[in-house]
């Protein structure tokens, strides 16, 4: 009776195994809202932290898809040297998520070395990007509709960032250098043509992306190519609002070749809006308008100009007087902010980001915001 009972069981047992593992196939599909639907198909580097299902094609291509996640570094040598033999684009675009994947693996890891390691490879996820973007190569063709395009860009933004962050120390090293790159090695050349201030003014330069806004009710963004940062006058902490872009020469042979050459080319966002391309196009910049008016006012001592100072119950820190948020410029109008009783030019900040965010204000007005005791 015993054994009975149990070969029951066993039966049992086995019949559920079976249902479980009908339920649970090994290959299907399950259902997503439309939200994570858009997640999924549009994962990469930037947003998930995993290769897209573009760049994982051009990997299993050459079945270097599984090598990759086990070893990168000469995985990514491998692929790099089949886009030297090969016309096709998508190789570029797989390498710039590839680079920028390692490179983010890298900056995490606890071994110096490693870390050390991570700029350069966002220095190629860039030099990828931009090769992928120009779409030079026989093979390749780009439209409107390819996703790969924006993503790319993004990635040269992002990785221009990290490619010139310094670790050492707050904020990014803008200079001509040469760069030794795990794959041929880079000339790049400083140019501040462009920029109306001397470099020298300026005590730091960090990336607007770094930093996440509060207070105002919209972050003024432009979409386009090239780092948007904060820019931090020395002597009086102005932050104004600057882009920088790499303007690469050569293509992927070039850079093989260790003679790749390019410039690094610095805007001000508030004057310039667009770039020219060497087709004589007009590119538009990206650009944060918000942020370097938000990181001043992170701990400014305009917040004190309250009621109380109104009520003569706190000192007043800022002096009397006009204050320029921007260099008097030759053909603007000055707009002057004046605040009212019990108030203080803080509570211009919503009007002023809103303003300066139209480029047709923009390069019309400049605005000065006017600072006095109003229980006087």
């Amino acid at each position: 009776m015993s054994k009975w009972i149990h070969s029951i069981a066993a039966l049992v047992l086995l019949v559920c195994l079976a249902l479980l593992s009908g339920c649970a196939t090994p290959i299907g599909v399950k259902k997503l809202s439309p939200q994570k639907a858009y997640q999924n198909a549009y994962a990469n580097p930037l947003n998930a932290g995993v290769l897209s299902d573009q760049a994982k094609s051009v990997f299993n291509r050459y079945d270097l898809l599984k090598q990759f996640d086990k070893d990168p570094a000469p995985t990514l040598a491998i692929l790099h040297q089949q886009a030297l033999d090969d016309e096709r684009g998508d190789i570029l675009y797989a390498l710039a998520e590839g680079t920028y994947l390692y490179g983010s693996e890298l900056a995490r890891s606890v071994q110096v070395e490693e870390q050390e390691l991570a700029p350069d490879y966002f220095m190629l996820s860039a030099l990828y990007s931009w090769y992928f973007v120009r779409a030079e190569r026989a093979n390749q063709s780009l439209n409107i509709f390819d996703n790969r395009a924006r993503a790319a860009i993004d990635m040269y933004n992002f990785g221009l960032w990290q490619a010139f962050e310094n670790g050492g120390t707050e904020g990014l090293v803008l200079k001509s250098s040469e760069r030794k790159l795990p794959f041929g090695m880079i000339s790049i050349s400083l140019d501040t043509s462009q920029f109306p201030w001397k470099i020298e003014e300026f005590e730091k330069f960090l990336p607007a992306d770094r930093y996440a806004v509060r207070g105002v009710s919209v972050r003024n963004r432009v979409a386009g190519i090239g780092l948007p940062m904060i820019a931090i006058r020395e002597e009086s902490g102005q932050a104004v609002p600057a882009t920088a872009i790499l303007r690469v020469e050569g293509d992927l042979a070039t850079l093989n070749a260790n003679a790749e050459r390019a410039t690094l080319e610095l805007y001000s966002t508030k004057d310039t809006g667009t770039v020219q391309s060497k087709d004589g196009i007009a590119i538009p910049l990206e650009s944060d308008l918000t942020t370097p008016l938000a990181y001043r006012m992170e701990g400014s001592s305009a917040f004190d100009l309250n009621l109380g100072v109104f009520l003569g119950k706190e000192p007043n820190t800022i002096p009397d007087g006009l204050y320029m948020t921007e260099d008097s410029r030759p053909g603007k109008i000055p707009v002057v902010l004046v605040h009212g009783t019990a108030s203080s030019p803080v509570w211009w900040v919503e009007l002023l980001n809103t303003l300066t965010a139209d480029p047709q204000i923009r390069e019309r007005y400049q605005f000065w915001y006017f600072v006095y005791t109003s229980n006087k």
